[in-house]
């Protein structure tokens, strides 16, 4: 018999976990099969706040913001959550299977054929933005503004099933008007890949920053090519900050110069200049498409994106199979030591990346691995897990990594990083052995800054920013000889800086706009 609470391996009520899927920083995500009177049996996510974190109220806090709001969204295209329950002590988010893939997965497989045009691509992200459009506009029963705003919207989080629906995934990030749930200085939240340069900085981000993430998404499908595909993560902040992001037409020539309007648009770094809605970005994407002729239907992108994982399909449904077969056979104490199996050691499936081969390529991911993985990206200190994306190349291996790597940089760049008190430099990176207990103190400190650190587990790969914000100035005394300067408010609109920045122009690396707010300067970052 088991003692302590159960994991939500165990549970045995409407319930019962078919396998493990992935997970978070704070979530665990499962395949479960609800079950009903006369043999009536249908396959759900479970998205499960860890168990490590029951005492935590900060945790449990942001698991509920994201299972609350979750509970309120109802549109076509963005992923259904049928309950939220407690099992044991833990919140558990109960979501609608989809069997299908993730943009990210779609774009990698199609990758040098003429499966996925750029026409379908274009028409899956107007579908998704109908769903974007829906959360900004979500309210409160009296009509009150929540305020939604996604944070990571990507090709991971838009999931396309094989009989044509578009769903956005995964508001387990998602900022909400009065939330009493706030970032801790110097996290990031998200994608760094996708973020504008407000959600950088930690700037009061708005409806406007999601526009940004999906004209990345634009760029990448214009140009087939993976915007940042090649940058780390300092240079990516610096050419976002400084906004030197490229065009589409400077990687391919031959972009129609009205989608390159569009996505330079959407990409401005003021984000007085973007589309100031998601319909409205709709709406000029649209009439793009009906520009050039199109009246393709998503039914017709469903059928090719089924075709073109035909062999993953096929897999994917002889395991679910086997594994209802055997779950469903077990019970009383077999059911209390049952450990269910991760998809990616079963048999001799892959979990490694969707292949960029072709179709017939024998390394996938699962149309339920996809989802799972977008709903459990909600970790607090993760911009990514290395095991989980969709877009790089892995061996195919029948059992999990047993290493991990952690990738560390710091701000600014003079800062010491730390792995259990043993300087590394910065950026900088280790390898540990892989044990999902274990867990190790990453810690990063300059002369001037507040120090910062995070415990991080050992469990996957993981790749972290420690943000150092600077220490506040000594107030001066009566005794002082030199007067104190005061700071003036700055009279530049606050955005970007158009000019170099000298090295005595960063201190302070901050000014006060003319709202009285301290903005640090991107440029000094």
């Amino acid at each position: 018999m088991l003692s302590g609470p159960r994991t939500i391996n165990q549970i045995d009520s409407k319930y019962r976990v078919i396998a493990q899927l992935g997970q978070g920083g704070t979530a665990d995500v499962s395949l479960a099969v609800a079950r009903g009177p006369k043999g009536f049996t249908k396959l759900v996510v479970l998205k499960s706040m860890r168990p490590q974190f029951r005492t935590e109220p900060e945790f449990s806090e942001m698991f509920m913001v994201e299972a609350r709001l979750a509970a309120r969204l109802s549109h076509p295209n963005v992923v259904q959550t049928n309950e939220v329950f407690d099992f044991e002590g833990l919140p558990v988010i109960v979501m609608e299977y989809l069997e299908g893939q993730a943009l990210s997965a779609i774009s990698a497989r199609a990758r040098g054929t003429n499966s996925f045009p750029l026409e379908m691509h274009l028409r899956v992200i107007t579908e998704a933005l109908s769903g974007l459009h829906y959360s900004h506009e979500l309210a409160e029963y009296d009509g009150k503004p929540l305020g939604v705003v996604h944070r990571d919207v990507s090709p991971q989080n838009v999931f396309l099933t094989y009989d044509g629906q578009v769903k956005l995934l995964d508001f387990g990030i998602a900022k909400l008007n009065g939330s009493q749930v706030e970032t801790a200085n110097g996290v990031l939240k998200g994608k760094l890949a996708y973020m504008p340069a407000e959600q950088i900085t930690g700037e009061n981000v708005d409806r406007r920053c999601d526009v940004y993430g999906v004209g990345v998404m634009l760029w990448e499908a214009a140009t087939g090519q993976r915007m940042w595909a090649h940058a780390t993560e300092a240079n990516i902040m610096n050419a976002v900050l400084n906004g030197d992001v490229p065009t589409p037409s400077s990687v391919t020539p031959d972009v129609n110069p009205e989608l390159e309007r569009i996505i330079v648009k959407a990409l401005s770094v003021d984000p007085d200049d973007r589309h100031p809605t998601a319909a409205v970005l709709q709406a000029e994407l649209e009439e793009f498409l009906a520009g050039i002729g199109s009246n393709l239907k998503v039914r017709d992108i469903g059928t090719a994106v089924s075709t073109l994982f035909a062999d993953v399909r096929e897999a994917q449904q002889k395991v679910i199979q086997q594994q209802l077969a055997h779950v469903s056979a077990l019970s009383g104490s077999d059911l209390e030591a049952y450990q269910p199996i991760e998809l990616g050691s079963f048999s001799a499936i892959s979990m490694g990346s969707v292949s960029q081969a072709g179709p017939n390529s024998r390394s996938w991911k699962f149309a339920w691995l996809a989802v799972a993985l977008s709903l459990a990206a909600a970790g607090l200190f993760w911009f990514s897990s290395g095991t989980n994306r969709a877009t790089e190349k892995a061996p195919a291996r029948d059992t999990a990594p047993s290493e991990v790597q952690l990738r560390l940089t710091a701000f600014p760049r003079e800062a010491e990083l730390l792995i259990d008190g043993t300087s590394l430099p910065n950026p900088g990176k280790r390898t540990f052995a892989r044990d999902p207990t274990r867990f190790v103190e990453v810690a990063a400190r300059a002369p001037g800054y507040k120090s910062e650190s995070r415990r991080v587990e050992l469990g996957q790969n993981a790749e972290l920013l420690l943000n150092l914000l600077p220490l506040a100035a000594p107030a001066p005394t009566a005794t002082q000889a030199t007067p104190s300067k005061p700071i003036k408010p700055s009279t530049a609109k606050p955005k970007l800086p158009g000019t170099v920045v000298k090295p005595n122009d960063c201190d302070p690396p901050y000014y006060i706009d003319e709202r009285g707010v301290k903005k640090f300067k991107r440029a000094c970052i």
